[in-house]
């Protein structure tokens, strides 16, 4: 997720901003040998929705879809209150 805010923050310039409607499709797991993964981050035209897939860098077809979303300007989103860490371990 953290990689499509980056990504449309240095398409747009727009700060701060915020992923809605998540779908986490599969979990990406980073092999410890064999071939390095290639990350691949797509919009569509209206550059609101993204989806990030990966592939093995020795073969790029078949790509595995990892994530996809929108992206808003989170000015008119109400962040969620702080969290008081003490009174959930305490619970």
């Amino acid at each position: 997720v953290e990689m499509a805010l980056s990504a449309a923050r240095q398409r747009t310039g727009e700060f701060p901003l915020c992923a809605t409607d998540l779908d986490f499709v599969k979990a990406l797991a980073v092999p410890a040998e064999g071939p390095p993964l290639t990350l691949r981050f797509s919009s569509n035209l209206d550059g609101r929705g993204f989806e990030i897939s990966s592939s093995a860098s020795e073969d790029p077809a078949p790509r595995v879809l990892h994530v996809r979303g929108q992206l808003a300007g989170n000015s008119g989103v109400t962040p969620p209150p702080d969290t008081d860490l003490g009174a959930l371990r305490a619970a």
